[in-house]
């Protein structure tokens, strides 16, 4: 996602850090494993 969309996961000023999650889209720009957490994560 993130040449689509400029995403950034991780931004980091001074002490402080940002972390962003993702959306569990898969390369054909549907959602992957709907309902399971466990799987999108993997």
């Amino acid at each position: 996602m993130e040449n689509l969309v400029g995403l950034s996961r991780a931004v980091g000023v001074g002490n402080f850090f940002a972390i962003g999650g993702a959306a569990p889209v898969g390369p054909d720009g549907n959602t992957v494993r709907a309902g399971d957490v466990f799987l999108q994560t993997k």
